[in-house]
């Protein structure tokens, strides 16, 4: 007997039947509403009258109706609201994000919130950890994982990697327009990192620079432009990977693009571990 459900349900007919303005709470109040009635009739006339019996017939199995109805409501909602969970992830100042998550987004809310991510980078890594666990209790359709950060650049895209390479059903961000959390709803615009110099690389390499660069990042430079590093600053000889992101940063605003874009980063990283490369250093110019 799952007794949460019991109360959930409880509560669920007892605000329907106080509180709740919809067309079906009506129908249960009026069929109960008569019920009442035709027992009280009964109790005062008698209970001889086939009329009534047809009528407390009718009404009993439009109650039933409803109540079956209701039930099946109710049991969707208590899976949807309790059984699923939502696990919304925070790195950095994250004030007021629990409270922002949109209500359409349903489920039991699991925060995970960061507010320190540079002094506890070993808690960071195990964002991991902590969405395979909830897997392990729920189905992969019973978790949903939010992100959000407000965190130094290293910070915000070591977690947009891993997050983007496990999982993230969706992206929460404080916008300059709106000050306030919101969800990274915009169209995906389809733009791609166009990726030069893997085909540089050779088994037995070490180390590997990779510079990251997105259009319209406030450089003064453009992708078109000649590029903003060049190997001359690379003395010991390493080989220079550019991942270059043309367009506005506007359509930056969507969630399922910048989950593509971090797994384009982490396709890349795949490939210099293939080739035995041990340490990457990152050059990034971009929001």
């Amino acid at each position: 007997m799952n007794i949460l459900y019991i109360k959930y349900a409880l509560g669920r007919v007892l605000h329907d039947l106080v509180f709740c303005s919809q067309a079906d709470s009506w129908m249960v109040r009026l069929a109960l509403l008569l019920i009442t009635a035709l027992l009280a009739g009964w109790i005062i006339l008698g209970m001889q009258s086939a009329i009534a019996w047809v009528f407390a017939s009718l009404v009993l199995a439009v109650l039933l109706l409803l109540a079956q109805s209701s039930l099946r409501q109710i049991r969707k909602d208590f899976e949807e609201d309790i059984e699923q969970q939502v696990l919304v992830i925070g790195v950095g100042d994250t004030k007021g994000l629990i409270t922002a998550v949109p209500a359409h987004i349903r489920g039991q809310r699991v925060s995970y919130e960061l507010p320190h991510p540079t002094r506890s980078l070993k808690h960071l890594m195990s964002v991991e950890q902590k969405i395979n666990e909830a897997l392990h209790y729920q189905s992969s359709a019973g978790v949903k994982v939010i992100y959000a950060g407000q965190a130094p650049l290293p910070i915000a895209f070591l977690m947009g990697f891993y997050l983007g390479n496990t999982r993230i059903d969706a992206i929460m961000d404080k916008t300059a327009s709106h000050g306030s959390w919101q969800l990274l709803d915009a169209l995906d615009d389809g733009a791609r990192f166009e990726t030069h110099g893997l085909e540089q690389l050779k088994p037995g390499m070490r180390e590997v620079t990779i510079i990251l660069h997105c259009d319209g990042a406030g450089s003064g430079t453009s992708i078109n432009d000649e590029p903003a590093w060049s190997l001359s600053q690379y003395p010991n000889g390493n080989i220079v990977v550019s991942m270059m992101l043309a367009g506005s940063t506007q359509a930056s605003l969507s969630a399922s693009k910048q989950i593509c874009l971090a797994n384009q980063f982490a396709a890349v990283l795949h490939a210099l571990a293939d080739h035995g490369v041990a340490t990457v250093h990152l050059h990034y110019m971009a929001p």
